[in-house]
């Protein structure tokens, strides 16, 4: 297991890497939701949107790998 370097106070600590965890569909929904999109948005675009939120998280994984 590789030991995670995180900052506290200015001091390095050493932890265990978290566990990835993903945003769930409700969760995702509601930040579509928060985002202000109207009806005829959310028509329009949905499933384009439904897309970056996958590609996002996905890059986020990459970063956090």
């Amino acid at each position: 297991m590789t030991w995670v370097k995180t900052y506290s106070g200015g001091k390095p600590n050493y932890t265990e890497p978290k566990e990835w965890v993903g945003l769930t569909d409700d969760e995702a929904d509601v930040l579509i939701v928060n985002a202000g999109f109207t009806k005829e948005d959310l028509l329009r675009l949905g499933s384009l949107i439904a897309e970056l939120t996958i590609d996002v998280e996905e890059k986020l994984k990459e970063k956090n790998a």
